[in-house]
């Protein structure tokens, strides 16, 4: 059947559909798929963002910054900075089994295809934590790294250090409650965190690459 200019024209939003169904499937449907790890640790970092919003005033919440370190760069997830402390926020969002060690420089997970492993998140933080007590010039110990697990995953961890579900997040840092930090230099810390973020998209787009080969070695 030949279809006029006009009828081609209508069924543009059909086509759009179904073009967006292949790509979802293209990207969602295995998690072997390339592009499943990138948005299903988009959508872990958002639920993370959106809860830490109920945080209040007293906190101020700074999401996605990418840092320089020297001749490379680091992207944080997270930072809460509190009278209480700093806490640094790695996002894992997976579904299946987790296994790993602090010990263990990688990490594994089992989502039902297959075992594949990954960079440990507590070492992956810790270098974080590293890297702004550097850049700010501030004592390790300000600091608090946690590591979140949005997806519906079962953990089995032998680790020493604050490894949590989504849930258990916003209640655990309003725990602590012993100041730490002149509430005066709260701002300033916030501000400088702002100003040292890179935010062209060259570098972004560089360190993403950058993170995908090393994650592939």
């Amino acid at each position: 059947m030949w279809h006029t200019p006009d009828q081609l024209f209508d069924l543009l939003p059909f086509l759009g559909v179904c073009l967006l169904i292949v790509l979802l499937l293209v990207f969602f449907g295995s998690r072997k798929a390339p592009g499943y790890r990138f948005f299903a640790g988009m959508w872990g970092e958002k639920s993370v963002a959106s809860a830490l919003r109920s945080l209040g005033s007293g906190y101020r919440v700074l999401n996605d910054l990418l840092l320089r370190s020297g001749s490379t760069t680091c992207q944080v997830d997270h930072v809460v900075v509190s009278k209480y402390g700093i806490f640094v926020i790695e996002t894992k969002n997976f579904k299946g089994t987790v296994t790993g060690s602090d010990q263990a420089r990688y990490w594994s997970w089992d989502g039902g295809d297959g075992t594949k492993t990954f960079y440990s998140p507590v070492e992956q933080n810790d270098r974080h934590v590293e890297v702004l007590s550097s850049v700010l010039g501030l004592s390790r110990e300000l600091f608090v790294p946690v590591v979140v697990f949005t997806g519906k995953a079962h953990i089995w961890l032998d680790t020493s250090h604050f490894v949590l579900f989504l849930g258990q997040l916003v209640p655990f840092i309003r725990v602590f409650r012993r100041q730490v930090i002149d509430e005066a230099r709260l701002r300033p810390i916030a501000e400088r965190l702002q100003q040292l973020n890179i935010t062209d998209e060259r570098v972004r787009e560089a360190h993403v690459v950058n993170a995908r080969r090393a994650a592939r070695r």
